[in-house]
């Protein structure tokens, strides 16, 4: 899994986190090529709750060659053997192909399918190993986790011969909220004293930041002075020049004090924003299913929405939503944001988790055993 791909990183986190709970008893294996354990996940490891099994030749998988070469013997034999050696009896993973017979239980999460919806956005070769990828998986995985129910209507209609494999299994986010002196303390450690508005999305060019940009230039001329803040990685593989060029408009905003860029940071220092923003914006162009919705409806953040399927199937009436191509429909919804201080219709602090989120859990959990050990399972 790759170390920008932060979505990815905090399914996985809420995934174990949730299947650690359910079921104690069992041992939970990170099956990894990498030399570091991502940041989210180090708590689990240093506790002895996720055991690190590293595996350098997974490396080598999404290798057109190697991928032949497990085409032509069913199995990936380095891999199998070093995950089998490790007593493994079933394998999550996302969209990595191990053959048609691989010797154990496999579960593939098919996170999205947005070279379908964009692909503009992929290289001829990257969107075609995507898609021969996944149409692997859906052959030879035990079963397939999507994240929603528009995924999987685009599932469908990739694999129709195999449309009992898939399981909608929708992740409720593993959070505590923090305390106000622990609010007040990341808030002052990035010198953010005015409320705010949040936008905590990677610089990807599908996260459709320029539009933001455009409607906060509109709000601004017309004398707006609120305040948005912006967290993610500013690098995008697939167009690094797109991204200097938002970061070069983003700075004129940031010199006139309308917007903050600060950056990759800590998951706390991100659910921390969550809390005190007066509220969440996501403008993509394309989403899996949003781990930042979902945080925000765990803990009240008001939502303001691209008006994408699968943010509706998200939120439904918690958020209000926009064309992600109409930046004026988005200056409307961002100056009806009440933003001036002590505003009692929007709490400062949310340091509560929402009415009904234990039941989004409790459910997320019940179909998280399901989907990896099959009906039988028992909670």
């Amino acid at each position: 899994m790759s170390s920008s791909w932060i979505g990815g990183q905090n399914y996985v986190f809420n995934l174990v986190s949730t299947y650690r709970a359910a079921r104690p008893d069992r041992k939970i294996f990170l099956v990894s090529s990498f030399d570091t354990v991502p940041d989210i996940l180090t708590p689990l490891v240093d506790s002895g709750e996720v055991v690190v099994l590293k595996v350098p030749e997974l490396n080598a998988l999404r290798s057109p060659v190697v991928l032949a070469r497990i085409l032509l013997r069913g199995f990936a034999p380095d891999v199998s053997q070093k995950i089998q050696a490790a007593g493994i009896t079933h394998v999550f993973s996302p969209t990595l192909y191990l053959g048609r017979r691989p010797g154990i239980t496999v579960i593939t999460w098919i996170p999205d399918f947005q070279h379908r919806f964009l692909p503009h956005l992929f290289s001829r070769a990257r969107w075609w190993m995507r898609e021969f990828s996944y149409r692997l998986c859906a052959r030879s995985a035990n079963r397939i986790i999507l994240s929603s129910f528009d995924a999987k209507q685009s599932y469908q209609k990739m694999a129709p011969d195999q449309p009992d494999k898939a399981v909608v299994v929708p992740f409720t986010p593993t959070l505590d909220p923090l305390k106000k002196n622990e609010l007040a303390k990341i808030l002052a450690e990035h010198d953010l004293d005015a409320p705010f508005i949040y936008l905590p999305n990677q610089f990807w060019k599908h996260k459709n930041h320029m539009l933001v940009i455009t409607a906060l230039e509109a709000l601004v001329a017309r004398g707006w002075d609120g305040l948005l803040v912006i967290t993610g990685s500013g690098y995008d593989h697939r167009d690094q020049a797109y991204v200097e060029t938002l970061k070069a408009r983003l700075a004129k905003m940031e010199e006139k004090g309308s917007v903050r860029m600060l950056g990759q940071v800590p998951r706390e220092h991100v659910l921390a924003f969550l809390q005190c923003a007066r509220c969440l914006i996501n403008p993509s162009l394309f989403e899996g299913r949003s781990s930042t919705v979902e945080e925000a409806i765990a803990l009240g953040t008001p939502m303001i929405l691209s008006d994408l399927p699968v943010h509706r199937e998200q939120a439904g009436d918690m958020a209000k939503y926009f064309d992600p191509a109409d930046p004026e429909a988005l200056s409307e919804l961002i100056a009806q944001v009440p933003l001036e201080r002590g505003d009692t219709a929007t709490p400062d602090h949310r340091t509560e988790l929402a009415d009904g989120f234990a039941a989004r859990q409790a459910k997320f959990a019940t179909q998280l055993c399901v989907a990896i050990e099959g009906p039988q399972a028992g909670i």
